[in-house]
């Protein structure tokens, strides 16, 4: 059985690690920042489940911008916790426009085609627990936005999902579960009927929070015992051919 590795437990790598254990791989995956455990044995930080913060300096990387041009200095928001950034961020999943992934197919990689990707987004965005807010749902700026852009040439698509639309306004598709931001540490370390268990350990190490570096294992055959220890976006949606880019228009909460 192979043991692999896995260097940052964020956004990526959590998702990664638990490729790897479900194709039979023994795996441990290391995080420099703090490992609060399941969702279920509600240690987390309230900031970083709250939909409604963008808790961005708790749990930061401290980055800053080395550009000599535009905003240098500026401070890059990086989470450094189990789940990384999508543990602080604003819960918004959009998929790309058809274009950028068939202009990787057409540059050579076969398997990046829009039609090679499209199972493995929507089982990415399954996973995380990804829905759209309905109208009713947001609030009433949101629906005074959504109402009266299509005056100003943006009609309201009801999928920003829909990979072949050119621009429009539309309430973005979050990874928010029952108003809780639904990190990929929870979708993907979490422990589930379909999913092997995960073993975490904890050794020396910094951390922003001055925690120690979580380190996680698993094995098909492991026992689960995991040590204790956005917002969405009402999106203006512009893919002309000089540029494809989503505006964020101001947050949605779900009752």
């Amino acid at each position: 059985m192979t043991t692999t590795i896995v260097v940052g437990g964020g956004s990526a790598g959590a998702c990664v690690a638990a490729r790897l254990v479900e194709a039979g791989d023994d795996v441990i995956l290391l995080e420099a920042g703090p490992d609060y455990g399941a969702y279920e044995d509600g240690n987390w930080p309230n900031d970083l489940l709250d939909v409604a913060q963008l808790s961005v300096e708790s749990h930061s990387w401290d980055f800053i911008s080395a550009s000599s041009t535009g905003f240098p200095n500026c401070q890059l928001e990086r989470g450094k916790v189990i789940g990384g950034c999508s543990s602080h961020n604003g819960c918004t999943i959009v998929w790309s426009h058809h274009l950028d992934y068939d202009a990787w197919f057409a540059s050579g990689h076969t398997q990046w085609s829009t039609e090679a990707l499209l199972p493995f987004l929507r089982k990415a965005t399954e996973q995380v627990s990804t829905w759209i807010p309905s109208y009713d749902e947001v609030t009433p700026f949101h629906q005074i936005a959504i109402d009266s852009m299509p005056a100003a040439g943006y009609p309201y698509l009801p999928n920003l999902m829909d990979m072949d639309i050119d621009h429009g306004i539309c309430i973005n598709p979050v990874n928010i579960k029952d108003r809780v931001r639904w990190n990929t540490a929870f979708a993907y370390l979490d422990p589930s009927p379909t999913r092997n268990p995960w073993n975490t350990a904890h050794t020396p190490g910094g951390s922003s929070s001055g925690s120690a570096v979580a380190v996680a294992t698993c094995s098909s055959t492991s026992a689960w015992s995991r040590a204790a220890m956005s917002t969405g976006r009402a999106c203006a949606r512009d893919n002309s051919a000089s540029s494809r880019e989503a505006l964020e228009i101001s947050p949605i909460s779900r009752s």
